[in-house]
């Protein structure tokens, strides 16, 4: 719900800190999305006795597709926010290199669960 609030709603109307960095906002998509697919594997993990490829790629998958969705409903719905291209791929960055960092250290995440 997070994520989606902040994905379909503008925040624009509010007070400016004055700090203007160039793609701030590809940044904040990568990483709302690499937190969102390293907690959704996490949550994978405490359901299923041990953690396995397939369940990283699906939650992976989930992520992108979820992404790729609020783009879409950005497109056709007038709610002060525009779809943009780049968002969906900061999106599906952040969940793929959270998808590769999980799998590799997936060992690590099934003994500390």
């Amino acid at each position: 719900m997070f994520i989606t609030s902040l994905s379909l709603f503008s925040f624009s109307d509010g007070p400016s800190i004055g700090i203007d960095i160039p793609h701030l906002d590809k940044a904040v998509h990568f990483t709302f999305y690499f937190v969102a697919t390293i907690l959704g594997v996490l949550v994978a993990q405490s359901n299923i006795k041990r953690l396995n490829k397939r369940a990283i790629i699906f939650v992976v998958c989930m992520a992108i597709i979820y992404g790729a969705i609020i783009e879409v409903l950005q497109m056709y719905m007038a709610l002060g926010r525009e779809a943009d291209f780049f968002d969906f791929w900061a999106n599906t960055a952040g969940a793929t290199l959270a998808g590769l960092l999980t799998q590799k250290y997936r060992s690590l995440i099934s003994t500390l669960i």
